[in-house]
């Protein structure tokens, strides 16, 4: 069932800005809530990179929507004011300096681009574009990073927010006991059901045919914050000859470095490197894991269950917060103390003799944006 239009007597605008274009979390769930939502008039402003490429216009329309209405590259602000953050160094020093003096001298494009848009909404896919929250437009920020309380700031512009999505309970935590004007706990969309489609088709490595290998993927950035040099060295330690890890993504060229420097002579280890087809890593792994230092499951997680997959999270015993889903998913699901070796390679060991059968493949698109469409409606109603 297509969610009803937010008020069929006007086309409704609204304006979204993304620090993100990648193929990964924050940029994933904007892309599926954009190819989604019917009958509002969209724009979108992505972040102009100061020190890398930008993508180009025909690749950003191709990932968000072919019906997007404009497409424009602005500098953003970008604060990292989010628990878990990358570590201080000169080079990030120097970064956000070059971005404050960057962002003061440009943001009246930003501003005056809203102005002519008219929009009846602006949403900003995440905490760090918080600097543009003014109470003269009528924003609404998507909080899917754990507030880190350092900035007055930043919890100043979220309350002149007139909408705050929070992605789950942990996201709202460091909120409560603030009121907002309008808010909703909302977790990510997810859809893998186009998989049927690719389990029909192999894709292989050279010389690796995945259908009979036990496969363990980690995706997204290969940092030190995800723990993968401590997942390689985790791996390593498995008996199974079978088993491989699919390292899918790019990280610092110094960490990646070190990594494929502990995953050498370890030939069941691949750096598959990125994936745009990000689905065809799905449908070749039997478990998606992560390696956080802190309890994480995240969107790949999601997209890991959603997939048929099964996943292994790290989080303690006593401090494991509810997860979306629980109850439909908990065969599926495999818990490990965060950072601890021995239990996690333990943990890989038993699971590597063990291939998943995958029968069913899930999407909760439609009841996102249905979610999405009325929180939008009853906050321009409420106007």
């Amino acid at each position: 069932m297509r969610p009803q239009p937010l008020d069929k007597t006007r086309n409704v605008r609204g304006l979204f800005i993304t620090h993100d274009v990648s193929n990964y979390g924050a940029s994933r769930s904007l892309q599926l809530l954009l190819n989604n939502l019917p009958d509002i008039h969209i724009d979108l402003i992505v972040r102009k990179n100061l020190f890398r490429k930008d993508a180009s216009i025909q690749d950003i329309r191709s990932r968000f929507g072919p019906h997007i209405a404009a497409i424009s590259r602005q500098y953003l602000p970008f604060d990292l004011c989010y628990k878990y953050k990358p570590a201080n160094s000169w080079k990030l020093a120097l970064q956000k300096i070059i971005n404050r003096i960057v962002w003061r001298a440009t943001r009246s494009r930003v501003y005056d681009y809203i102005n002519r848009g008219n929009y009846d909404f602006i949403h900003l896919n995440s905490l760090v574009l918080h600097p543009l929250i003014t109470p003269r437009y009528p924003f609404v920020i998507h909080m899917r990073d754990i507030y880190d309380r350092s900035s007055k700031h930043a919890l100043n512009n979220i309350k002149n927010a007139k909408g705050v999505i929070f992605i789950d309970e942990a996201t709202r935590d460091p909120f409560l006991g603030v009121s907002f004007a309008h808010s909703i706990v909302l977790n990510n969309p997810f859809d893998m059901t186009l998989l049927s489609e690719y389990a029909k088709s192999h894709f292989n490595w050279p010389e690796q045919d995945f259908t009979k290998r036990v496969i363990f993927s980690i995706i997204g950035g290969v940092t030190n914050k995800k723990g993968v040099d401590f997942i390689i060295r985790s791996f390593m330690k498995l008996r199974n000859d079978n088993a491989r890890l699919l390292i899918v993504g790019r990280g610092e060229k110094n960490y990646e470095s070190l990594c494929r420097r502990i995953a050498l002579p370890d030939e069941r280890i691949i750096f598959w490197g990125e994936e745009r087809d990000i689905l065809k890593i799905y449908s070749i792994s039997d478990y998606i894991l992560r390696g956080e230092e802190y309890q994480c499951i995240g969107r790949t997680i999601y997209e890991g269950l959603y997939a048929g997959c099964q996943v292994i999270i790290p989080a303690e015993d006593t401090k494991r917060k509810p997860m979306f889903e629980f109850d439909t998913f908990k065969h599926a699901i495999h818990f490990y103390q965060p950072r601890h070796d021995h239990e996690l390679s333990g943990l890989l060991d038993r699971l590597s003799f063990n291939k998943v059968r995958k029968s069913s493949y899930y999407s909760n698109v439609d009841r996102y944006v249905r979610q999405f469409h009325l929180f939008i409606t009853e906050l321009l109603n409420n106007e």
